[in-house]
């Protein structure tokens, strides 16, 4: 999913380096400090709270569009994501 945000920002003008994605790879790995915090979706799911997701998965497969970049893991995560809403 990283990745495929990697080659839509690339070709949207926006400099994302290999060692960015690792960071944050890190970040959400078990034993980190933001391993234990929910994601700002899980929280607004949690709170029954419209989602985020058609400004960040949405965003992702608009330019992927645009730029004629597959985004399947966006895709599906954002399908998933809107059936989830739709139960809020």
């Amino acid at each position: 999913m990283l990745k495929e945000g990697q080659k839509v920002a690339i070709a949207d003008g926006v400099n994302v380096e290999e060692k960015h994605l690792k960071k944050i790879m890190e970040m959400t790995e078990e034993g980190n400090v933001f391993f234990n915090y929910p994601s700002s979706t899980l929280q607004d799911i949690k709170k029954q709270k419209p989602l985020e997701i058609d400004f960040i998965q949405g965003a992702i497969i608009k330019k992927g569009k645009k730029y004629h970049i597959e985004t399947p893991m966006n895709k599906l995560i954002w399908s998933l994501l809107k059936i989830k809403e739709q139960q809020i």
